[in-house]
């Protein structure tokens, strides 16, 4: 697990970011459709970058949960807690889990709280009106 820096793929600045928050606390049938997901999208999408948040967990339960499900994807462990928290608090995160899209200007485009298939948030037209 990396700390977030600039959000490159294949070498690219990527001009758009996904940020899945999520723990290994909440149930499997929520989480881990939504990591496979982002594994899968992650390869057919290179100026995506996706970033995993592990939000209010033990990073070695996550770690384990990363590890059975193959998930390469740029993992970062939020705060303890949330005033300290730079990534759930502005973006109003109450949850998990939950799927945050920003555009090429740094703009929150899209927050959905709860699973939903991730493929239909990116593919039900938001990638097309933004110019993804």
């Amino acid at each position: 697990m990396g700390a977030l820096g600039s959000s490159e793929r294949h070498g690219q600045p990527a001009s758009r970011v996904a940020v899945y928050f999520w723990a290994s606390w909440c149930d499997p049938d929520l989480i881990n459709p939504g990591l496979a997901e982002l594994t899968a999208i992650a390869g057919t999408h290179p100026d995506l970058a996706i970033v995993t948040v592990i939000y209010a967990d033990d990073p070695e339960a996550a770690q384990r949960v990363l590890t059975e499900q193959g998930v390469e994807l740029t993992t970062i462990q939020a705060p303890d807690h949330v005033e300290d928290d730079p990534f759930s608090d502005p973006w109003h995160i109450q949850g998990v889990p939950h799927l945050v899209l920003i555009d090429r200007d740094g703009t929150v485009v899209h927050s959905e709280p709860g699973y939903k298939s991730i493929g239909s948030v990116l593919y039900r037209g938001l990638l097309r009106d933004l110019g993804w």
